[in-house]
């Protein structure tokens, strides 16, 4: 299981709901590891680093930048992009299925999207 990391703008209800939900999912916050007001590039580097799974709503930069690392034939673990939205228990479920659906091969070098 691909311990995920929620990036510094990620909705902490949905952290939260996550770990109260399933306990024994590996769920961080970046800024736990000093990695608040790093820029995306560096943050998926530190990610391939490990096997971390980027949690993002950032649609506008993230995606990009996970794309140029493929790319560049760079080691890319795993983003998933999650809507901004009022239904936070449908978000909290379907990354909860993602986690538990996929093995961490079918993470390396995928950036996937909620909903399914």
């Amino acid at each position: 299981m691909r311990t995920l990391y929620a990036d510094e703008n990620f909705n902490r209800k949905i952290v939260r709901g996550i770990l109260e939900c399933k306990p024994e999912i590996p769920i961080f916050r970046v800024q736990q590891f000093g990695l608040g007001g790093i820029e995306d590039p560096e943050l998926l580097e530190w990610l391939a680093q490990g096997n971390g799974v980027l949690l993002s709503h950032d649609y506008a930069t993230v995606p990009h930048f996970a794309n140029e690392r493929l790319r560049k034939g760079l080691r890319m673990t795993g983003v998933l992009m999650v809507p901004q939205t009022t239904n936070l228990q449908q978000m909290i479920e379907e990354i909860i299925l993602a986690v538990e659906c996929f093995s961490d091969d079918e993470w390396d070098s995928q950036v996937r999207y909620l909903p399914f």
